[in-house]
């Protein structure tokens, strides 16, 4: 009845971190009546704003909730997990969303995934102002990792790669 989709899945957070990430929930719904219920993101350990969000969702209707996690003291811990669910009448959870899969040699089937999102804490010092040229791969989350990091990236393609003066980047990273 309900779908919940958290994104990014995972944030890079950088040692020491006490500045807000941005997390985006989804919320879907397929119902055929309208549903009310409270969104939660279970903390893992880290201040989430809002805390929850009450929710009316009409047959059909899509509510995308941005949502700021930020460390409580210090960002130390490797790896934290945090959850969003949407707690219904009568006791009713959702945490999970899903992607139809289609392809024109199967039939369309739901791939369903829990609507948790990773902090990975990294021991990473990004000097400041660092200008990466990156090459994306295909399927390739490099790039939204350096920037969470503190880089800032220009994605390059074969034209830029050709043409451009690669003397002004400080690093160029080839992804996947």
């Amino acid at each position: 009845a309900v779908s919940v989709d958290i994104a990014p899945d995972v944030l890079v957070v950088p040692t020491g971190t006490t500045e807000p990430r941005s997390l985006s929930v989804t919320v879907r719904s397929a119902a055929r009546d309208t549903i009310r219920g409270v969104l939660h993101v279970a903390n893992g350990g880290w201040r989430v704003s809002p805390a929850s969000v009450d929710l009316t969702l009409p047959p059909g209707a899509v509510r995308r909730i941005d949502v700021d996690v930020v460390p409580t003291g210090h960002a130390d811990a490797e790896r934290v997990t945090l959850q969003a669910q949407v707690a219904g009448p009568g006791g009713r959870a959702w945490q999970r969303g899903y992607d139809v899969v289609a392809y024109p040699h199967i039939r369309p089937r739901p791939l369903y995934e829990d609507a948790s999102a990773v902090l990975q804490v990294v021991d990473v010092d990004i000097v400041p102002d660092l200008l990466v040229g990156y090459v994306e791969g295909a399927g390739d989350d490099g790039a939204a990792a350096l920037r969470q990091m503190g880089a800032r990236v220009e994605l390059l393609d074969s034209a830029a790669l050709a043409t451009r003066d690669l003397a002004r980047y400080d690093a160029i990273v080839a992804g996947i």
